[in-house]
């Protein structure tokens, strides 16, 4: 199992953090709104509508603010922040902005963009040490979703390594999803 930073711990952050908990990673999610974070350490859940995110499904994952701290001794990142629409295309800025100070801090990490987007952005993606796993889910049905995900889209540059790593991200060796996933490969535009 791995050591996932999880940047993002909004309406998909939060039930990510809670999947990847229990398929066996141990996950620190980091989060710009430290109201947030203090909600969700003080036991508060801010999505009720979401099942599987109250306290004893976050048994175990660190939550912060403080990116290093979640980059420390992490084997991938996983950004899930939102890309808004602006006028005809979405918004990528917060994503560019997260893989940057990502690698400001850890030059070499591995890192996932779960997060939906624009493919005229896709462009950000053509890095060998990126994979483009945006989530196909429902909100109010993350974890169900994630849980029983029949689809899985991956994008990536980096070769046969990378798509091995972002598989054992996803669905790690001895997980087993209710349903048979079928994966998607291509180059991250395509993905998008």
């Amino acid at each position: 199992m791995a050591n996932v930073a999880l940047l993002g711990t909004g309406k998909v952050g939060l039930p990510l953090a809670c999947h990847f908990a229990a398929i066996g990673h141990t996950v620190v999610a980091v989060d710009t709104n430290p109201a947030l974070i203090d909600l969700v350490r003080s036991g508060g859940n801010p999505l009720p509508w979401e099942p599987g995110t109250g306290a004893d499904n976050r048994r175990g994952i660190v939550f912060t603010t403080n990116l290093q701290l979640a980059l420390d001794g992490a084997d991938a990142a996983v950004i899930i922040v939102p890309t808004p629409q602006m006028g005809d295309r979405l918004d990528d800025s917060v994503v560019e902005k997260a893989v940057r100070e990502i690698w400001a801090h850890v030059p070499d990490l591995r890192v996932c963009v779960a997060s939906t987007l624009d493919p005229r952005s896709a462009w950000l993606l053509h890095n060998l040490r990126l994979a483009h796993t945006p989530v196909m889910i429902r909100l109010g049905h993350v974890r169900e979703d994630l849980r029983n995900a029949s689809l899985f889209l991956l994008g990536v540059y980096g070769g046969k390594d990378l798509v091995k790593w972002a598989r054992d991200i996803w669905y790690p060796e001895g997980y087993s999803s209710t349903y048979l996933v079928h994966e998607i490969l291509a180059d991250p535009t395509t993905i998008a």
